[in-house]
């Protein structure tokens, strides 16, 4: 067997070892924590009831979900006040990215098609990247508003 074999075989076995053992920690991981919070509900049912220990193990559970939901709605206020507060102060980029904004929200299709096609273009020629961008822009500021709204309402 040659060294390179070998190595890729030794390298190979011991991903494939390092995989295992790492699935076993999750388990055991998981395992334990169902373990404590089904203790944690029998230990409470005493002193509250079936319903009232079940209740306290779900707030358990679902407290970091709760604490994220949280946390991206921050993120989103806060995101949507310094979009509004750059809007106000009348920066150059964002009355492009403003007018941008406008296009896409107008031609919600359009700008979705050109998504796509520019996503398949992305790495490819950079050339045929920008003539899809710069015509599939002008096709959208072409775009009238009275053709869209009717094609929205049948």
């Amino acid at each position: 067997m040659s060294p390179l074999k070998a190595t890729l075989l030794r390298t190979a076995l011991l991903l494939s070892l390092g995989l295992i053992a790492l699935a076993l920690i999750c388990t055991i991981t998981v395992i334990g924590i169902i373990s404590l919070l089904s203790a944690l509900g029998a230990a409470a049912a005493v002193y509250i009831g079936n319903a009232g220990a079940t209740l306290l193990v779900a707030v358990i559970c679902l407290t970091p979900a709760l604490l994220a939901v949280i946390a991206i709605i921050r993120l989103y206020r806060h995101a949507e006040k310094s979009v509004n507060d750059s809007a106000n102060k009348g920066e150059a980029g964002s009355s492009t990215n403003n007018a941008i904004i406008n296009l896409i929200k107008g031609n919600p299709w359009e700008a979705a098609s050109l998504a796509f096609l520019f996503g398949f273009t992305y790495r490819s020629d950079p050339e045929l990247r920008a003539l899809i961008m710069h015509e599939g822009l002008d096709k959208l500021k072409a775009a009238p508003l009275s053709s869209r709204k009717d094609a929205d309402n049948e």
